[in-house]
């Protein structure tokens, strides 16, 4: 039996996070969140990047995080 859990996060939380990091964002939908070339949903926990034919690899903030730094928007040393 497959028992992967995945941690999801309220969109509340998500945009709270981005809040505290000054990171510019907009609330698409209820379920979406996008930031720059980045759509992260977060009940899902999955990132996706326009353009890119498939999701980014890593889910959840993690995965968010890792995207943000890519794109420039926080620093390596962001936690």
């Amino acid at each position: 039996m497959n028992t992967t859990h995945k941690k999801t996060y309220s969109v509340q939380a998500v945009c709270q996070w981005l809040d505290t990091q000054k990171i510019p964002y907009q609330q698409m939908t209820e379920y979406q969140i996008k930031i720059g070339r980045i759509n992260f949903y977060p009940g899902k926990g999955t990132c996706f990047r326009d353009g890119d034919k498939t999701r980014y690899p890593i889910n959840g903030l993690d995965g968010l995080k890792l995207l943000l730094k890519e794109e420039g928007f926080i620093s390596m040393n962001t936690q």
